[in-house]
């Protein structure tokens, strides 16, 4: 390959023509692959191809005649090679055995040329920052990546997958139980859900997700990133090690941790050493930052099963929006695409507007969410968290209502947990309300 030509593999593309024309359930694999004309270099490939798909297409068994005749009635044999071009091809290689690899290797090359031609748009677009560019061109890089091609399918093929996993006794979806009854009870978190956390300030949600950080990484054997935009990794850490270890952050502090405390928070340091839970602590994150975290370790075989931002607000979005509400809206939105692009459970801690403190009875509504339209609508699940301790204080301080406002696969209502704050710990109290 000369230096200025585009990358390529001209062996790979003719080892998927020959296997295509030797087993026709090469073709149904390089369907399945998102293979199309365009992923192919030389012109003659495309021409190829281009008749063995319409041969498939009108269930015509393909074979080096038919392949020819094809090619003939719509003037492109003697363009592609003539005969000898064509049986030529049938010799490339002996079994479909490899098209799989093959057809990796064609997709690739043709990525890294769309790269290649992208880049040189990209340098020719004169005066815009780095920052600018990343946010008028993400689209097209996402576009090259995904290339996910027609992803429709009848409701009867996906009717017949749910039965299969039902019947061969597999979870129908990826779901990541809390282990808090109280919210188990309410919700099924699931691979592709966005579930926003939101209360006023001092109510407890970073300390909750942390906890619920906790039991995934311990209990579900999950991965999990936490991006954690206001405290830094080391009180994360701390509040954890209070946490898991059920010792007073305040003693880990002032190093006064009694014989038993000073054992258990041994015990814990172990189980954080071999616990997958990731902590950025960038004061300033971007949704486009927190995809490329994700792509990044997922390409190493690390991929991540929840992310966790704390919290919403603070993030910012690359471009000029009108209005905050605009770049909110553009935050929440990218969020949910990365959700399902990622196959993974998102958490995005939210603040709440001050409007509710004027009301009586200050429990939160889905209207009291700061710039609330698109994080409300892309949102799978909303709960809130209230302590009445907060504006009453002859209520317990313990006491804590998990409220659930918006869930698309299931009941609303209203759940109760136990909050330790000098431990920021939480556990379930043994019962609940349901608003039906």
């Amino acid at each position: 390959m000369s230096k200025q030509e585009l990358p390529n593999d001209l062996n790979a593309e003719a080892g998927v023509l020959s296997a295509c024309l030797i087993d026709k359930y090469a073709i149904v694999k390089a369907l399945s692959g998102n293979l199309n004309e365009s992923d192919f270099y030389r012109h003659s490939h495309k021409m190829v191809f281009r008749a063995i798909l319409g041969l498939y297409q009108d269930s015509i068994e393909v074979d080096i005649i038919t392949l020819s005749n094809r090619m003939k009635k719509t003037e492109t044999f003697e363009k592609a090679g003539g005969f000898e071009f064509i049986n030529g091809l049938t010799s490339v290689v002996l079994s479909s055995t490899n098209v799989d690899y093959h057809i990796d290797i064609v997709k690739e090359t043709s990525r890294l040329r769309q790269f290649s031609l992208l880049s040189k748009t990209m340098a020719d677009d004169k005066g815009l920052s780095s920052a600018e560019l990343c946010q008028k061109y993400n689209s097209e890089v996402a576009k090259i990546m995904s290339d996910s091609g027609d992803n429709t399918v009848s409701v009867g093929e996906v009717a017949t997958e749910i039965e299969k996993k039902y019947d061969e006794g597999v979870e129908l979806l990826t779901t990541f139980p809390t282990y808090l009854d109280n919210i188990d009870h309410f919700v099924r978190m699931s691979a592709g859900n966005v579930v926003v956390i939101a209360s006023r300030p001092s109510m407890g949600k970073s300390s909750l997700a942390r906890h619920l950080a906790y039991n995934w990484s311990s209990i579900g054997r999950n991965r999990v990133l936490v991006m954690t935009l206001e405290m830094d990794k080391s009180e994360f850490t701390v509040g954890m090690q209070s946490m898991a270890g059920n010792i007073p952050s305040e003693k880990i502090y002032g190093r006064t941790m009694n014989e038993y405390e000073a054992s258990r928070f041994i015990s814990v340091n172990n189980t954080l050493r071999i616990a997958e839970i990731e902590i950025n602590d960038s004061g300033k994150v971007t949704p486009e930052m927190f995809r490329q975290i994700c792509d990044k370790n997922r390409a190493e075989g690390k991929k991540f099963d929840v992310g966790i931002i704390d919290y919403l607000q603070q993030m910012s979005a690359i471009g000029n929006f009108g209005s905050r509400q605009q770049e909110i809206s553009e935050i929440s939105r990218q969020l949910k695409i990365i959700a399902k692009e990622e196959n993974m459970l998102i958490i995005a801690l939210s603040q709440l507007n001050r409007q509710l403190e004027s009301r009586e009875d200050k429990r939160p509504l889905l209207a009291d969410l700061r710039e609330s339209g698109a994080i409300e609508q892309d949102a799978d699940i909303v709960m809130f968290i209230y302590r009445d301790w907060v504006y009453h204080k002859n209520a317990n301080a313990k006491d804590m209502e998990i409220i659930f406002k918006k869930n698309r696969q299931g009941k609303i209502g209203t759940g109760h947990l136990i909050f330790y704050p000098e431990l920021t710990r939480f556990s379930d109290k043994k019962w609940y309300k349901e608003e039906l």
